[in-house]
């Protein structure tokens, strides 16, 4: 007997095993691919029909199409660091390019990006090109956490001497025709590469494969038969543009490359050399689709295709990203999952690029990120249209904040700051700030923004965060401080400077859930535990333990503010405690606070109890 249940057991063990491995087999991969500074100016978008992008094209055709996708900030680095990490710029603080990798940010340095989330969950997660900033892949320039396994090819693709000219006053303006083998240059060369990855892939883990192109980024250097493509004659200037745009804008003017192009009468043989260079990364997005499209992984794969942010061909006499005005984010999303109901369709409601990291998780079939500030796409991938979606999107710039939801566009900034009827005025003509009749309107977007970079969800539903702020704020720590008591880093210091036991500083806010967090020698807590007659460690687990001890403090929610640290502890303290349609997320790591959701808004567990 004993012997036949070893045999049978042994059985049982296999079959498992083999279950397990079909369960990851039928797990959908994930192909995405990154083109640099590509526009809004794809034919279907509606914006301008002159690009020459088929195989973009084809794939907006087979998926769904975000017609108003902005990205989290209008250059490379906070976009990008935003699109992997989940949190926005006014989160991190990166919203420039000048700013640091996002885990060497304090309080950054554990997070768990979006490619490192795939990887844990049981994916080959293979990378190359441009994908973080700067540029470079390999050992020497990647955080190993990321990844499986990484391409060190290089990017981008050489000129020549036909079609050439380059700005006199700003030199990064300049293009050229390259005449020798496409084969060869750098950019194709990776696109051929991931197209025998995908080919040739056949591991039993599903694999997310990232792949980012360095066109249509400047300088545009790009093979001559794309450049053949595009007739002069034929071109026009871009239909956002208005002669004396920027009068109403407070110290508005052209940039320099702007007016160069146009002194020396080049607008449209620019507009020809970007083209070329968007035509270029087709071009190689289609060696990788063909790739996908023909292979085993054909039905079961999504695609996901993206710029990171938007360029500005002439429009407010600028020739950049790097600006405030809507073309300056304003990119070209595409989202192809062969199961979803909307294929085939362009949405246009407004969204993000931060919305991609939480959306891949929900068609992966995986436990949402309770960290993630952006929104699933998944309920558009069904209903690209659907008239519940009213969500704003929140993008940072050198520091300034602007807010776009579906029918305003506002930019928080100063004297300078500019507000936009969107339906009415899609080009951005007229700047109505300042104008008496619209005071209500900014005073409604800046709540809504103040609420985004507290750290609230970007839903429409306000009241879940309004109550999460005042339930927080008012319920008290045991171990020497407010819970929750702000939403800002200078409320933080308000609170604390001169209050700290020796030795600790005040870090920041965490705009998850306004809780301040000081530093001592690389050790982080939670500020209220570390005041003067405190009996907090140091020691990272002394936050847990004060953390758990502090369950006692009651939130006048009905709910402990600060009581958790791990997500079974949240279900046991809020299952069958909240209010209809909530549920638990998750334990947030950082600050062990419990993460609650509803649809796709998220708040503070304590907030929405019954």
């Amino acid at each position: 007997m004993k012997n036949h249940f070893i045999f049978l057991s042994n059985a049982l063990v296999c079959l498992l095993l083999v279950s397990t491995n079909v369960a990851i087999a039928q797990q959908k991969n994930i192909l995405l691919l990154i083109a640099d500074d590509y526009n809004h100016w794809l034919a279907s978008i509606g914006y301008s029909t002159q690009a020459v992008t088929p195989n973009i094209a084809a794939l907006a055709n087979k998926g769904v199409l975000f017609a108003d996708t902005s990205s989290a900030s209008p250059v490379c680095n906070p976009s990008r660091q935003a699109l992997w990490s989940g949190y926005r710029p006014s989160t991190t603080g990166i919203s420039i390019n000048q700013d640091p990798y996002i885990r060497d940010v304090p309080g950054f340095e554990n997070i768990v990006t979006m490619n490192q989330y795939f990887k844990n969950n049981g994916y080959h997660v293979y990378g190359g090109g441009k994908l973080y900033h700067p540029v470079q892949m390999g050992v020497a320039n990647t955080d190993g956490a990321n990844w499986s396994a990484v391409t060190t090819l290089t990017t981008g693709s050489p000129g020549g001497s036909t079609y050439q000219w380059s700005a006199p006053n700003a030199s990064r303006y300049r293009w050229s025709a390259y005449t020798g083998n496409i084969n060869q240059t750098d950019d194709t060369k990776l696109a051929l590469h991931m197209a025998n990855k995908i080919k040739k892939y056949k591991k039993k883990k599903p694999f997310f494969i990232a792949c980012g192109f360095f066109r249509p980024h400047l300088p545009w250097d790009t093979p001559k038969q794309f450049f053949d493509l595009y007739d002069l004659d034929g071109l026009t200037i871009p239909k956002g543009y208005l002669e004396n745009d920027t009068n109403d804008i407070p110290g508005a003017e052209p940039h320099r490359a702007h007016i160069d192009i146009t002194a020396a009468g080049k607008w449209k043989e620019a507009i020809r050399a970007y083209l070329a260079s968007a035509s270029y990364a087709d071009y190689n997005v289609g060696i990788v689709l063909d790739a996908l499209f023909s292979s085993r992984h054909n039905n079961n794969t999504i695609v996901v295709f993206m710029g990171d942010h938007g360029f500005q061909l002439g429009e407010k006499e600028r020739w950049a990203k790097s600006s405030f005005y809507d073309q300056a984010s304003r990119t070209t999303m595409i989202i192809y999952d062969p199961s979803s109901k909307g294929n085939g369709k362009v949405s246009r409601k407004v969204v993000s690029l931060l919305d991609i990291y939480p959306t891949l998780v929900e068609l992966a079939g995986l436990d949402p990120v309770a960290e993630n500030e952006g929104n699933s796409l998944k309920p558009l991938l069904d209903k690209p249209n659907s008239t519940s979606w009213d969500l704003p999107v929140l993008m940072t710039y050198f520091g300034t904040h602007i807010i776009k939801t579906n029918h305003w566009r506002f930019v928080d900034n100063g004297v300078a700051s500019q507000l936009y009827d969107i339906k009415a005025d899609p080009y951005e003509w007229n700047n109505l700030y300042g104008d008496p009749e619209y005071d209500d309107v900014i005073t409604t977007l800046k709540a809504q923004m103040a609420n985004m970079i507290g750290g609230g969800s970007s839903s429409s539903s306000s009241s879940s965060s309004s109550s999460s702020t005042s339930s927080s704020s008012s319920s008290s720590s045991s171990s020497g401080g407010p819970a929750g008591e702000c939403n800002n880093n200078s409320q933080c210091h308000a609170i604390y400077d001169g209050k700290l036991q020796n030795g600790w500083s005040v870090l920041k806010c965490n705009t998850n859930t306004n809780i301040c967090r000081c530093a001592k020698d690389g050790a982080k807590e939670q500020c209220a535990n570390v005041v003067s007659g405190s009996s907090s460690s140091s020691s990272s687990s002394s936050n847990s333990s004060s953390s758990t001890s502090s369950s006692s403090s009651s939130s006048s929610s009905g709910g402990s503010v600060d009581e958790c640290t791990n997500s079974n502890q949240c279900k046991a303290i809020y299952d069958g405690n909240l209010l209809s349609g909530w549920s638990v997320l998750k334990c947030n790591t950082n600050t062990n606070i419990c993460r609650c959701i509803k649809g796709s808004t998220k708040g503070q567990c304590a907030a929405v109890t019954k």
